[in-house]
């Protein structure tokens, strides 16, 4: 029964990615499933299970026999402890198991169990998504001579149809309708006897699916389908959970109950055609090879468990054994975890943030280049992965976490505990928008008395919100409210950790995003616009929006130049004068006045005003993304393209620091060029 678990569990761990097998060494893992503490099997189990230590890995299937093993006295070792769910449930089905972390097949299932934490549980559970991968089937041995009867059913259910909690009222209504096409078997308990069947009866029919309970669409796609699918076998379900749906679409063939026979009519391949001589039409094997091709790759179980985090967990979990093992835990108040897509250097990158580094990830990039977003988001998935796994090494959690990107140049210390841990933290941003009324115009041509009439344009004018139109909508999003609501600054953004491990759904269900955004008319998948949906839609966390001013980073491309400037000079970067980096909180307009962004900031936006009254009610929290757009004296822009709105009154001693930043990083890099800083070497390992 467990037999496409394990199967799919034996391939993720025995055919590790190379940089992980380099970042972990030697893994142990011991594995059970389905046995009762008294049997032989238990106790093999047990004591294999008894040499287990920090780095190894202890994995449950299933609840027969999970309430007998010793939780807490493995993790107490250091041992990481799994346990997989198995069965299609509304809520935790964990026995009495208190692992580490909780693998389910079913969305359904993982989301029903996040809202119910179980008494006996000393500590939370990591969840993730594990479902049943691809196995190369044996080669298909030929049958000469053989044709399947006449009479022989058209569409299989492999399990026992007659279950007593629902299943069978399904069963019955698509006996009546489809007569003899339709038959079940259930007495297949070895891989010789389903090799058996499959050759006389399986591969000449469609497949069903159909849940215990009749016509529960929350349970789940079941176990015997990655059998089927690896095949590439036409599988035919009653309606499942749509997150569930989603992920087999393409592969499984979704329906109501009475839509079935209309499915299996529209799915079948036709028999083969009757020779010259006579031959009577012969029924033609029911598989697709293009759909087995399709689950191989999609369903790949080392793809199955870089998507789960599975792999930067066992990373994570290995540096925190080494940690506890005497490397320092805690280094000045902050842990690190990196995830990059370049492992050629991600040496460099973990030096750099050495002794805080805790864990650290390099893969080679996964998506093309007009996915970037889709990237982004598993990155910081991947990362959260890590921090998550250090979270349970250390048996601490952490309670609040700033994402950064990777390519950034951070100006100033952030100090977290400034910012209200329940809150979802972005940063302050302000876009040029054009000056289209004629009273904004009047403004433009006081202010900028530099420009002649002839040389005056109206674009990038006024210091303001920004839109989602401005990067890339299509027309008419300009006129919907959407367009102020769905943009975000997606350098950083700060939350508590379980809101940061949600940014991996948006890599795993991108085509779901893509056609969200194209219904708001938004057609370039930037994480401006994804993460903004993320918020307001996925999460429904847009009352909790914080903006904050004066986080001082900026894009190392940008900010690196202005790094070799004397102390105190001033240059234009982005819509500002400013420093290297800029970002400053307070600014003093090209009409002499001075705002402070977090002053205007702590005082939130008054509805009934005419600024606040264009935003609707749930989503007034935008309307302070940019601080000083609510200001009755809009603030002017001036210049040529790129023009200048004022000049942002910084730090000289964070100037100072940050040019001897970059003085160290660069002696550094020549130190390496020169070869006076050795590049460690990865060596090759193995995994028992």
């Amino acid at each position: 029964m467990y037999r496409p678990v394990m199967d799919t569990l034996v391939a993720g761990f025995t055919h590790l990615p190379a940089a992980v097998s380099a970042a972990i060494g030697t893994l142990n893992v011991v594995s059970g499933s389905g046995v009762a503490a008294k049997s032989p099997e238990y106790k093999q189990m047990m004591r294999l299970a008894r040499d287990l230590g920090p780095r190894d890995l202890f994995l449950f299937i299933g609840p027969i026999g999970s309430e007998s093993v010793p939780w807490d006295a493995m993790r107490d070792r250091g041992v990481r402890t799994v346990y997989y769910q198995t069965e299609p449930v509304n809520g935790c089905a964990l026995s009495k198991a208190r692992p580490d972390e909780v693998w389910d097949f079913s969305w359904h299932n993982l989301d029903a169990c996040k809202p119910y934490p179980k008494p006996w549980l000393t500590q939370p559970f990591q969840m993730r998504y594990v479902p049943m991968g691809y196995i190369k089937p044996p080669a298909e041995a030929r049958v000469r001579g053989y044709v399947p009867p006449d009479d022989a059913p058209e569409l299989f259910f492999f399990g026992y149809p007659f279950y007593k909690s629902g299943r069978k009222r399904c069963y019955e209504r698509l006996q009546r309708a489809l007569g003899a096409r339709l038959n079940a078997t259930w007495m297949l308990w070895s891989p010789m006897a389903f090799e058996r069947w499959w050759r006389a009866s399986g591969r000449w029919a469609a497949h069903l699916n159909l849940h215990k309970a009749c016509e529960s669409a929350r349970n789940p796609v079941v176990f015997r389908t990655s059998i089927l699918l690896s095949r590439g076998a036409t599988v035919i379900s009653e309606r499942a959970n749509h997150k569930d749906e989603r992920e087999y679409a393409g592969l499984v063939h979704f329906g109501a109950v009475d839509e079935i026979p209309h499915l299996l009519n529209r799915l079948w391949i036709a028999p083969q055609p009757a020779t010259p001589f006579g031959a009577r039409r012969v029924r033609s094997v029911q598989l697709r090879p293009e759909l087995a091709s399709v689950y191989a790759e999609r369903f790949a179980p080392q793809r199955i468990f870089e998507r789960a985090g599975v792999y930067a967990a066992l990373i994570g979990h290995a540096n925190a054994s080494r940690s506890a093992n005497g490397r320092p835990t805690e280094g000045g108040g902050v842990d690190v975890f990196v995830h990059t897509w370049n492992p050629d250097l991600g040496w460099l990158v973990d030096a750099q943030y050495a002794p805080h580094l805790r864990a650290s990830l390099h893969e080679p990039v996964e998506f093309v280049e007009k996915e970037k977003a889709r990237s982004q988001a598993l990155s910081i998935g991947r990362a959260a992965a890590l921090m998550r796994a250090h979270e349970s090494a250390r048996r601490r959690p952490y309670s609040f976490c700033l994402v950064l990107r990777a390519d950034l140049l951070v100006g100033a210390p952030i100090v977290l505990k400034s910012f209200e841990w329940d809150r979802l933290w972005f940063s302050e941003h302000c876009c040029m928008n054009e000056a289209n009324t004629d009273e904004l115009r009047a403004r433009v041509r006081a202010q900028c008395t530099g420009e002649s009439d002839p040389q005056i344009t109206w674009h990038k004018r006024v210091l303001g919100q920004c839109r989602a139109s401005q990067y890339g909508g299509q027309w008419g999003l300009e006129k919907k409210p959407d367009d102020f609501y769905y943009f975000l600054m997606d350098w950083w953004f700060a939350a508590r950790p379980a809101v940061v491990a949600t940014w991996v759904e948006i890599s795993s269900q991108w085509e779901w995003y893509k056609e969200r955004m194209r219904r708001m008319l938004i057609w370039r998948y930037f994480s401006h616009y994804i993460w903004a949906f993320h918020v307001h839609d996925v999460l429904n966390r847009t009352v909790d929006v914080r903006f904050r001013a004066g986080v001082r980073v900026n894009l190392i491309r940008n900010a690196y130049p202005r790094l070799h400037f004397r102390a105190g000079r001033l240059v234009p970067l982005g819509e500002y004068v400013t420093d290297a980096t800029g970002k400053c909180a307070t600014m003093v307009t090209l009409a002499n006045v001075s705002i402070d962004s977090d002053g205007l900031l702590r005082m939130p936006v008054d509805p009934t005003s005419p600024f606040g009254a264009g935003y609707a009610p749930r989503f007034l929290t935008m309307a302070e993304q940019c601080a000083s757009a609510r200001l009755a004296e809009p603030i002017i822009c001036c210049g040529a393209p790129p023009r200048r709105c004022g000049t942002h009154v910084c730090s000289p001693s964070y100037a100072d620091a940050n040019r001897r930043f970059l003085q160290a990083g660069e002696a550094y890099g020549r130190a390496v060029r020169k070869g006076l800083v050795a590049r460690p070497l990865l060596g090759s390992t193995s995994m028992n």
